[in-house]
């Protein structure tokens, strides 16, 4: 990955997460999203809630924080959102 990806906040990520599954919805069941839009979905049926997550952030204070992509303290934060997101009614 390239180092502009290591800035990336975590709010970031968990919207950039969301769309990626919503894209895997609807190829894996095109169905369900498509019933989900027809009946009104609400933006808190896929977007996760961010609210704790940092964010914009400089790289110093992001490797600060969390060490770089794939330090431990990096993937607590990426398990979080992957749980926010997969808590949406959409993606269960």
């Amino acid at each position: 990955m390239s180092s502009s990806c290591s800035t990336t906040p975590p709010t970031v990520f968990a919207t950039r997460r969301r769309a990626s599954c919503c894209g895997v919805l609807a190829v894996k069941a095109p169905q369900k999203l498509q019933a989900a839009l027809a009946a009104g979905v609400k933006e808190r049926d896929f977007m996760p809630d961010v609210s704790g997550l940092p964010g914009f952030m400089q790289e110093a204070e992001f490797k600060r924080r969390y060490g770089g992509i794939g330090a431990p303290a990096y993937n607590k934060v990426m398990a979080d959102i992957e749980a926010r997101v997969g808590a949406r009614a959409l993606f269960r």
